[in-house]
């Protein structure tokens, strides 16, 4: 029998980073994305976030589950995919709001619904990817900002409700240099720079870093994490923006 861990969002820059750590530490992955992830076959699941929106769907993704799990015992759930929409609020719509929250807050419920009788059975761990954007954010970030906060709060309250059975803690990321972040920068080494020097570490974080974290919380190493929303931030939300 083989420990299992699923991750959604796999195919991105912070996803198959977790991936690959998590297989080079010799879990079996399971990676769910709305794009195609690794081979097809039963560890690569295409699955549309945004669609799993009722108690039908909770059934449905419980059967795929069950059946890509087969005999192997799942230990983990990474709630890494996000929907970032970024826009003033005067052009921000209903929409907006609503798919964030669904993509953000509302699958990572669902798929600890579908997950839950595996995880509680071996007393896993869930992992939510929240964002620095939930308590420090900047104008364009309404809906992105609102749906992070809410993945905290999700993360606090079924810490409360299922820590004797499942561990629940988050992740809390500032600037990690994805393959997008680093390409918006391809024509701007000083905007890079700059970047790197507004966090007290000196830089940005890593994808890796992330893979690291969140192999270091599944499993049962630190049981007394329950709950925890671990800063990955380089120390930046320490920093005091004033004129002074």
């Amino acid at each position: 029998m083989t420990d299992v861990v699923i991750v959604t969002g796999a195919a991105g820059g912070v996803g198959s980073a977790v991936v690959r750590t998590l297989r080079d530490r010799k879990y079996r992955v399971i990676g769910i994305d709305v794009a195609d992830v690794y081979e097809p076959g039963k560890d690569s699941l295409k699955i549309d976030l945004s669609s799993l929106n009722s108690t039908a769907g909770v059934d449905e993704l419980s059967e795929q589950l069950a059946e890509a799990i087969n005999a192997d015992r799942l230990v983990g759930l990474v709630n890494n995919a996000a929907l970032q929409i970024v826009c003033p609020f005067n052009e921000l719509t209903v929409e907006h709001v609503i798919n964030s929250l669904q993509v953000n807050c509302v699958a990572p419920f669902v798929l600890a619904k579908a997950s839950f009788d595996h995880l509680k059975k071996s007393h896993g761990t869930i992992v939510n990817i929240g964002s620095i954007h939930s308590k420090l954010t900047k104008p364009g970030f309404v809906a992105y900002a609102t749906s992070k906060s809410a993945i905290e709060g999700l993360t606090r309250a079924m810490a409360v409700e299922l820590g004797g059975d499942i561990k629940v803690c988050a992740i809390v990321p500032a600037a990690i240099a994805t393959p997008m972040l680093t390409a918006g920068f391809e024509n701007n080494p000083q905007g890079l720079n700059e970047l790197n020097s507004f966090h007290p570490a000196g830089i940005v974080g890593s994808i890796n870093e992330v893979g690291k974290m969140v192999s270091l919380l599944i499993g049962d190493s630190l049981p007394f994490s329950n709950g925890a929303l671990w800063n990955l931030d380089g120390g930046i939300s320490g920093v005091l923006h004033d004129p002074g």
